[in-house]
């Protein structure tokens, strides 16, 4: 099983290198401003992490031909791979107070509270790829909303977080459960791809068109919203024209990976009393402190939910629950 790639020693060298190039010939690539770079260093960031720039997002702006993905061989797999059904009903007695395990899947959940701002926050390993799942509120041909509670109970998760709620953006990529949903991938927006492997790649607007055709074989579920928020262990500061209102506080979600079948859920409450939200930016450096390889940015505002144990975990906002189209989910795969 290929493992998600680490970024080392000579990379970090690389990426410093590439820099200085970058700063005597101008590129269109953005510098870490000093209050994001101190945000990161004061409130989150390991001693051996930096902050690097992100290129700006531009728009495609012709149509792409889009490959089908290839149904893979289920055998190899605890669960379907190329369907919506769900995994193994969740046991009453391997919940404990903060979280859940049995033989093939260990969740840990807990809160964390920073500069005025609530952090739900959970950690999942599992033993199999297939047990990160996705379910739609319609189907392939027809698109529908259904709450975001309902759609996470019908699916038995051991825990559901949002999706990028695909149907209300047109000229994105969207594949669920090995089912190509959007066929076009033209929106100027970073695209998360995790394969058969349960691996993380994650792409730029000036990248993703490429990376389709050559993931076209391992593309398992792939995801439009963003933007990227660790790539190969290196935090990303988002171009301040990003779509999602990048700069300004508001309730947001993540999903990283910490290593191979080890992922980290993140949705931070906002626009109540009690937690005002973050902006990207911090989201993407509290990501990196939580030693994440790859992340990347859900649906955020009143869309930011997580689910576990038959309710919503997280406060969401003042707003109330939100019917969703999608949602991303860890299921058991226990007999």
């Amino acid at each position: 099983m290929t493992k998600p790639k680490r970024f080392g020693k000579k990379s970090r060298q690389l990426a410093i290198l590439l820099l200085l190039v970058a700063l005597l010939v101008p590129s269109g690539g953005r510098l870490v401003d000093a209050s994001s770079k101190d945000l990161y260093q004061s409130a989150f960031a390991p001693a051996n992490a930096t902050p690097v720039p992100q290129q700006d997002v531009q728009t495609a702006t012709d149509s792409v031909d889009i490959p089908e993905t290839p149904e893979p061989t289920q055998a190899a797999f605890l669960l379907p791979v190329n369907d919506f059904s769900p995994g193994s009903t969740p046991k009453p007695e391997c919940y404990s107070q903060d979280g859940y395990s049995d033989d093939t899947i260990t969740v840990r959940l807990w809160r964390e509270t920073i500069n005025g701002s609530v952090y739900n926050c959970c950690d999942v390993v599992i033993s199999d790829a297939s047990q990160l799942r996705a379910a739609l509120g319609g189907t392939v041909s027809h698109a529908s909303s259904v709450r975001f509670s309902k759609l996470s109970a019908r699916n038995h998760p051991v825990v559901a977080i949002n999706g990028d709620y695909y149907d209300s953006r047109k000229g994105s990529y969207a594949v669920r459960q090995s089912q190509l949903l959007q066929d076009t991938n033209t929106s100027p927006l970073d695209l998360l791809i995790i394969d058969y492997q349960g691996n993380m790649h994650i792409y730029s607007a000036q990248e993703k068109v490429q990376a389709v055709q050559d993931m076209a074989a391992n593309t398992y579920q792939a995801i439009s919203f963003g933007p990227a928020l660790v790539v190969d262990g290196i935090m990303q500061i988002p171009p301040s024209d990003y779509l999602f209102d990048p700069l300004n506080v508001n309730p947001r979600a993540a999903i990283g990976q910490l290593g191979e079948l080890h992922y980290l859920l993140v949705v931070v409450d906002g626009r109540t009393s009690y937690s005002e939200g973050i902006d990207i930016t911090t989201l993407a450096a509290f990501m990196t402190s939580k030693g994440c390889i790859q992340a990347y940015a859900l649906d955020g505002g009143a869309s930011a939910s997580l689910y576990f144990h038959d309710e919503i975990y997280n406060h969401g906002t003042d707003s109330g629950e939100r019917s969703m189209y999608d949602i991303l989910y860890f299921a058991s795969a226990a007999q």
